[in-house]
This record gives structure tokens, sequence and C-alpha cells, in this order.
């Protein structure tokens, strides 16, 4: 059953999206899983997104180390978006994060997760059931 339309994936490493995409896919919960090489390519496919009125993703993978625009440079443009900022944004390769770095995620009032690459079947699971199961039981 599906249970989320769409997740984004920015991430820089094709073979991490090509397994971030099958580990998706696998579990049936996903309708569309979307890529982005860097945090520009990911703004500018959401602006367009929004530009058309067509529907956003509800769960955002977010590498922090890439070219062209980082994953906190992605952030900052991100809050500045004109869209529905009810998306779960799950940090993956950083294990800890600075006073300043929480303060924008809190000022930004965003659901995080911090975690290791490559994302498994497991906590795919384990963050569809904390974060939307209980949406589409209600």
């Amino acid at each position: 059953m599906n249970i989320i339309n769409k997740v984004l994936l920015i991430d820089d490493d094709p073979v991490i999206n090509m397994v971030h995409t099958h580990i998706i896919k696998k579990t049936n919960k996903v309708k569309e899983v979307v890529k982005a090489e860097n945090g520009l390519e990911a703004l500018n496919y959401l602006s367009q997104l929004h530009n058309k009125n067509f529907s956003q993703p509800e769960l955002i993978f977010l590498d922090i180390n890439m070219p062209v625009m980082n994953g906190w440079e992605f952030l900052k443009k991100y809050d500045q978006l004109v869209i529905d900022k009810k998306a779960i944004v799950v940090i993956f390769k950083t294990s800890k994060i600075s006073e300043a770095e929480q303060t924008i995620i809190n000022t930004m009032g965003l659901k995080f997760q911090f975690g290791r690459k490559p994302l498994t079947q497991n906590t795919f699971e384990n963050i569809t059931i904390e974060y939307f199961e209980e949406i589409h039981n209600s």
C-alpha cells in the first residue's frame, strides 16, 4: 500500500541514488522517487513543482557534502521557497551537528533525523511507521 506520494533523493553519488531508489521501491510504500544530484538541482525541481502546481515530496533524503550546493546551503534556500514545508528532511552521513546548525533546523520547523548511508530497508520502514502510518491510519 502506497502511503507516500513522492520521495526526493538529493545526493551527488549515482550509486547511492540507485541503491536508495531500489530500497524505497522494494517497500511498495512510495508512488514516485525523484533524484537530484545537488542542492541547486533540487531547488530548481521544487520551484518548478510549485510553479506548475504539482505535488511536492513528502520525504526528502539530503546528503550534506555535495558539489555545486551542499546540504546546508540547500536548507537555507529551501527555507525561502514558497512551498508547504511539511516534508521530512533526513540527513545522512553526519554524526553530529553544531549548535548553529541545530538552530537553523529548529527555526525552519522541519522534522529531522540523522543517519548514515546507505539507507537500509529497515531504516526506511521505521521512518514510514514513525512519520506516515499514523497520518494514514487516523
